[in-house]
């Protein structure tokens, strides 16, 4: 009996203690930055010791992909396991504007809610979306019984409600993060599922242009990098002040990641560098002189890869010639050009420039490429030939480019990069 029992034991051990996460990331209309979101939602897990990671972005995020991965992650998950599901995109609700001449549908999200896959819109809302109280409830209750602690985390308007499929009181009022007692009173269901949304039933969910980020996302990314339980993040979202209101239900007893789990600070801290980063505030962003990077199917892209070159690209209505400067993740800001010859750009251009191939350390790149007149790239070309490697150090150099930008320069245009993780 004795050996049963520890067989059993050792059975149970052998399974237990499996981290799985489903990320999901949809770009479309009005929302540019989902991906961003969801990238670095995965480069956290990954850094958390989540393993198995599947990620479904853009056109991999169809609602058979996603039921077929949540499902199968639902099925092979036990008592012991993590599961983490993450969605940026899109939601639905009673409340959504974009439904509200659609009777049917609207009876359909009564008290419930609904994420948006790649590819469908309010016309196809009701045979298309992924709907809280017939595709995600029934999975949520499944992963309750079997005790899988589950983290659940929607950055989408509406989804406030995304997580039941019975009626609870409706209300419009903003519900704040301290109103868990509020949905406690009216029974949420789950005692091993964290649920986290980035607003109510009623609200939109929005993003910040500077950052390219979506705001909760950008808020509870840097939490979970700084805190484990939920009450810590409560009071870490609090301080936050996301532009719309965040909702976290849970008990305050449970974690984010396994308690024991011992993990570095993940937050990396930008470049900052006031003498350096002078150069860049002289940059004025004209439409009419822009800096951008594609990918390989000639869509902008805010974020780069590690582990593929990096395409840029220069739009300009005007002529000069061209300084580029970058200031890496590491603090060294080089100057590109002019180098040992001068680049002349001609009025309405619009070519790439220049492909780097990013090195670590990884984090963000600050990028600027400024028009100049003939007088001034002489000028700046002069100062290149004495540097090492185009590398602007001392104070002196940095106030000689300064000034020189500030004389002779017809545009200016810069972009801030994030490195990114597949």
């Amino acid at each position: 009996m004795k050996k049963i029992v520890a067989l059993i034991f050792l059975v149970v051990s052998l399974h237990a203690g499996v981290n799985r996460a489903l990320v999901i990331g949809v770009n479309g209309g009005s929302l540019v930055y989902a991906l961003n979101d969801a990238r670095a939602m995965a480069y956290l897990l990954k850094n958390r010791g989540v393993t198995d990671i599947h990620k479904l972005y853009d056109s991999q995020a169809t609602k058979s992909n996603i039921m077929r991965h949540l499902k199968s992650m639902v099925k092979h998950s036990h008592q012991g396991d993590r599961v983490y599901l993450f969605f940026s995109g899109h939601g639905t609700s009673y409340y959504d504007p974009a439904i509200q001449n659609n009777p049917r549908l609207k009876k359909m999200l009564k008290n419930s809610g609904g994420l948006i896959p790649w590819g469908v819109t309010p016309r196809t809302y009701e045979r298309g979306m992924i709907s809280s109280k017939y595709d995600l409830a029934p999975l949520f209750r499944e992963l309750d019984r079997k005790k899988v602690e589950t983290v659940v985390i929607f950055d989408a308007c509406f989804t406030g409600s995304a997580f039941k499929d019975f009626a609870l009181h409706q209300s419009t009022k903003a519900l704040p993060i301290s109103a868990t007692p509020y949905y406690s009173s009216h029974g949420y269901p789950y005692k091993h599922i964290v649920y986290l949304s980035a607003t109510t039933q009623s609200d939109f969910a929005s993003e910040s242009h500077r950052d390219r980020r979506g705001y909760f996302s950008m808020a509870i990314t840097s939490c979970m990098a700084k805190h484990n339980s939920i009450k810590r993040i409560k009071g870490c979202m609090a301080k936050a002040k996301t532009p719309q209101t965040a909702i976290i239900l849970a008990s305050n007893n449970l974690n984010i990641f396994p308690p024991n789990q011992k993990y570095k600070e993940l937050v990396y801290n930008p470049p900052s560098n006031p003498l350096k980063e002078r150069v860049f505030n002289l940059a004025n962003n004209h439409k009419s002189f822009q800096l951008y990077t594609q990918n390989q199917r000639g869509l902008l892209q805010q974020n780069y890869n590690p582990s593929t070159p990096l395409d840029l690209y220069l739009h300009s209505k005007k002529s000069g010639y061209l300084l580029f400067l970058m200031l890496e993740a590491s603090g060294t800001l080089e100057m590109a050009y002019p180098n040992s010859r001068l680049i002349s750009i001609q009025a309405n251009t619009n070519k790439k420039i220049l492909t780097l191939t990013p090195t670590e350390p990884f984090g963000e790149e600050i990028l600027g490429a400024y028009l100049v007149d003939e007088r001034s790239a002489k000028a700046l070309q002069k100062i290149y030939k004495r540097l090492s490697k185009g590398v602007l150090s001392s104070r002196e150099d940095i106030d000689s480019v300064v000034r020189i930008i500030r004389n002779g320069m017809i545009e200016g245009a810069r972009i801030s990069l994030i490195s990114r993780l597949e």
